[in-house]
């Protein structure tokens, strides 16, 4: 009964947060790990075995893995590995393109109900039972690795996914774009008005179309204000892309269709009237020791940005070598590629897309 295996199934299970209420579509997401999804139970049902664990087949941008996840429910679907039922914990466990049914609240969490496909591989043995403190907290989501920074449905995925800022990146920038337009046109319309007056009698309603000049440029600087509010706060979300230790491979979390590579190009297209520029780190020369490894991590993510269509021009690199530390203890993180073979790195070895403010 002993040795790990690896499962692709029907996944439905349990799961709590540290929020003791559900995060609102205006409200901004938390800065610490309290909206992280802790699952502590559950059931995979028609459960096909692999031969080796290779996650990335299954990564998707609506896709977060979690790590030491107990007491697991396998129905197999066939005959092999074994035909009864048997309760695993999953050292790791990734959810494909998870769904929440329910959440409630209860002693200061979230709890919930999660369903999705599942991809996973076991520990050594089996464990007998289900039943037990429901207030397990497995570990969460790649060790130290920022989700909230890469993937807006990733890892440390949070219970409401409602679009913010720019909405889906584009429909708040075009909205303001087309304000800013009418704007600008009542303006010049009011000032022309004014202008033309040629006796008394024309310019009667003077101090009316003075005031509604006023208001017309209150109401531009607004929604410029707000044009500008959206960028940033689409932005901060997806603006880091990390690497690994000392390489300028971009991390698998960062990588792939309708990845943060491609957010940030798409955001960076429709706000194409702005400048960019791209700031590159590293995590000092105790840990990490190849040359020029911040430069070159810059250029990568140019790169791969200007392969999705983003102007060159807007796009600036600076190497900005071990400064501005996201993680001072400069500390490892393991990141599973396949059994036996990981990849290591921290949240200082990134590259940083940012807002080139004007002079």
């Amino acid at each position: 009964m002993s040795g790990k295996y690896v499962f692709l199934g029907d996944f439905r299970g349990d799961f709590y947060t540290l929020q003791d209420s559900v995060l609102g579509s205006t409200e901004k997401r938390p800065t610490d790990d309290k909206h992280a999804v802790r699952v502590f139970r559950g059931v995979l049902q028609n459960a096909v075995a692999d031969t080796e664990f290779n996650p990335e087949k299954y990564t998707k941008l609506d896709s977060f893995l979690l790590v030491n996840v107990s007491r697991i429910e396998i129905q197999p679907a066939g005959k092999k590995p074994f035909t009864e039922k048997r309760v695993y914990n999953f050292t790791q466990l990734l959810l494909i393109e998870p769904k929440v049914n329910s959440t409630y609240q209860h002693n200061g969490k979230t709890y919930g109900e999660i369903e999705s496909k599942a991809y996973g591989i076991t520990e050594d043995y089996p464990i007998n039972q289900l039943d037990g403190d429901d207030n397990a907290q497995p570990y969460v989501v790649d060790e130290n690795y920022e989700g909230n920074k890469n993937n807006d449905k990733s890892s440390n995925k949070e219970i409401d996914s409602t679009p913010r800022g720019c909405g889906a990146l584009l429909g708040g920038c075009v909205t303001n774009i087309g304000r800013i337009l009418w704007y600008l046109f009542l303006i010049f319309l009011v000032i022309w008005m004014f202008r033309s007056c040629r006796s008394e009698d024309e310019c009667a309603l003077k101090d009316i179309a003075k005031y509604k000049l006023e208001q017309a440029r209150k109401h531009l600087d607004s929604t410029k204000e707000n044009y500008e509010k959206n960028l940033e706060e689409a932005l901060a979300d997806i603006s880091t892309i990390y690497f690994y230790q000392n390489s300028a491979e971009i991390h698998l979390n960062s990588s792939g269709d309708n990845s943060p590579v491609s957010k940030l190009a798409v955001l960076m297209k429709a706000y194409d009237d702005k400048q960019f520029y791209i700031e590159g780190y590293h995590s000092g020369a105790a840990v990490e020791d190849a040359v020029n490894i911040d430069f070159l991590r810059a250029q990568v993510l140019k790169n791969a940005l200007m392969e999705k269509g983003v102007n060159l021009k807007n796009l600036e690199i600076v190497a900005m070598g071990d400064k501005n530390k996201k993680d001072p203890s400069d500390k490892l993180s393991r990141f599973l590629i396949s059994v036996d073979n990981y990849r290591f790195y921290n949240q200082n070895m990134r590259a940083e897309v940012k807002i080139k403010k004007a002079p």
